[in-house]
């Protein structure tokens, strides 16, 4: 005999971050303020990993804000299994065949088992090795001074940098030193939040064909019928029938804005993938 789902727990599980999917999970994104970029929704893994980073961390924390940044865009990481971290009194190197050179200023997260995963800065790059930088700073952590054997482990190219304004010689960033209070993102991937569609006539542009993306809707401000939406929502709709641009998409600066303290600006650009780039 089948015994019937307890709908009470049923109720319960939508609730919770560990246990909702699907519908249930990206509504309780929206209770708790976190809009989500469209490449995440319908993604349960995303969506899980950003609240759980994001809710269970002290707001407007620099470590909670990167904990984040790194699940929003863990997918579009690249990871090597069985890289190598060695150090000596002279360099320390994470060696790994799959290393370029389009790895030099970029940011890796080192995860060994049994140890904490620590955040490092790549100096410079040539095939197959990477050595990182000692100092440290705000955003990344020192590498070992040195390792009798090397460690064996995953690092993974994050595509996101952090950066502060400084007045630092020769930094690009130099004439926002009069807002000091700001967090410079530049990202790489994804570039755009809006998915292949069309133009949809019809009044419902959800109303489509099996397998076919919602219709796009060209909207009226000025048609002065209070029963026909003026404005869009690219996330609840209407969808407005917007064309995709070269720079972040709106939602992802919305949610990560809202992880930052009061007072501290959001400067998010997307950069343009060259021929240098391993991303």
């Amino acid at each position: 005999m089948l015994t019937p789902p307890n709908r009470v727990s049923e109720a319960r599980a939508a609730t919770l971050t560990p246990t909702a999917s699907g519908a249930d999970l990206t509504r309780l994104s929206d209770l708790y303020g976190l809009p989500l970029p469209r490449f995440a929704r319908g993604q349960d893994a995303i969506i899980r990993a950003v609240l759980r980073a994001t809710l269970y961390s002290a707001r407007g924390t620099y470590p909670a804000t990167l904990a984040t940044l790194r699940e929003l865009y863990r997918p579009y990481e690249i990871s090597l299994e069985g890289a190598e971290l060695s150090a000596d009194t002279s360099a320390a190197l994470i060696t790994h065949p799959d290393i370029s050179a389009g790895w030099a200023q970029r940011w890796i997260i080192w995860e060994a088992e049994g140890e904490p995963a620590a955040l490092y800065l790549v100096q410079s790059a040539t095939e197959g090795k990477a050595l990182l930088e000692r100092a440290r700073t705000l955003h990344h952590t020192t590498p070992p001074a040195e390792l009798s054997v090397a460690l064996t482990g995953r690092a993974s190219l994050v595509p996101w940098r952090a950066s502060e304004p400084t007045a630092a010689p020769g930094d690009t960033r130099a004439p926002l030193v009069d807002n000091p209070a700001a967090l410079v993102l530049d990202t790489e991937a994804p570039r755009s939040d809006i998915p292949p569609s069309y133009y949809h006539e019809g009044d419902d542009p959800t109303e489509t064909a099996s397998g076919e993306p919602y219709g796009l809707q060209a909207l009226d401000l000025f048609d002065g019928d209070p029963a026909i939406p003026s404005l869009g929502d690219q996330t609840l709709g209407p969808f407005p029938l917007y064309y995709p641009g070269a720079g972040v998409d709106s939602t992802t600066r919305a949610l990560l804005d809202r992880l930052l303290a009061a007072g501290v600006r959001l400067i998010m650009s997307l950069n343009d993938t060259d021929s240098t780039s391993p991303f």
